[in-house]
């Protein structure tokens, strides 16, 4: 099942059969070699779908086997927010998330948003429990050789603010730079919504997001975070984005 949200009305469809077991293992993905390409992987996700969870386990065998071969796959959970009034409010949505879809939207031309949506390397959109497809995307991103490059420190954080230094190299200009803080998150249990009785917990789900366009090769950008959030248990991951095609143009990131 696939949940269609519309500016107007939610949709329900039916439009997906899947055909591999939801529980999606690390060893469900095998990467290629990826001696220049990499590949950013992110799910529009919510607590309050019922279609979504098999996609959040996508998105952790995806993470785990990018993990366990050190491969340049990088992996965002956004949380969108418009699912909050029919039960449960997701405890980790964010109107911007939404938001940051529905660019996506009119990007690819579509006439509404969906949840679970996966989108690999800003070029590729599909149904984010679709295992297969995920993976078909993510080597073709691999196969790729990036135009541009980034570098990434974090220099300090302190009183809710991450400090980040960046530097970038290659075909940057028309350029946006996001920085996200990413947690895995424990089970929680769902008592309301479609997921009801339900415990879900959730992979590299985005806690704190900044995207600025980008006006030279090197610079600080601080990223805020409210007092919930544990940075030491974070990972930082920054990615370049053209600023028209939402195309990603380059990615990397730092763990403590």
């Amino acid at each position: 099942m696939r949940h269609k949200i519309s500016s107007v009305i939610v949709a329900f469809c039916t439009v997906l059969i899947i055909t591999r077991p939801t529980g999606i293992s690390a060893q469900s993905f095998s990467f290629p070699a990826h001696p220049a390409g990499f590949a950013l992987v992110e799910l529009f996700t919510s607590e309050g779908c019922s279609s979504c969870p098999p996609a959040d386990r996508v998105l952790e065998g995806i993470v785990q086997a990018a993990r366990a071969s050190d491969a340049p796959v990088y992996a965002l959970s956004f949380h969108v927010d418009y699912w909050n009034h029919l039960g449960w409010r997701d405890p980790y949505s964010k109107k911007e998330f939404s938001d940051r879809q529905r660019r996506y939207g009119r990007v690819f031309g579509g006439e509404s948003i969906y949840t679970p949506q996966m989108i690999v390397s800003g070029s590729e959109e599909f149904v984010g429990s679709h295992s297969e497809r995920a993976e078909r995307g993510i080597k073709t991103a691999l196969a790729c050789t990036a135009q541009t490059g980034i570098t990434l420190r974090v220099n300090s954080t302190n009183k809710g603010k991450l400090h980040c230094a960046y530097t970038v190299t290659g075909a940057w200009q028309g350029a946006v730079l996001n920085i996200a803080l990413v947690q895995d998150m424990q089970p929680i249990s769902i008592s309301g919504g479609e997921n009801t009785g339900r415990k879900l917990a959730h992979t590299n789900v985005v806690r704190s997001f900044v995207s600025v366009p980008l006006a030279n090769t090197q610079g600080e950008l601080v990223v805020p975070y409210s007092d919930g959030v544990d940075v030491r248990r974070c990972g930082v991951i920054a990615y370049v984005q053209n600023g028209t095609t939402m195309k990603i143009l380059s990615a990397t990131q730092h763990a403590w």
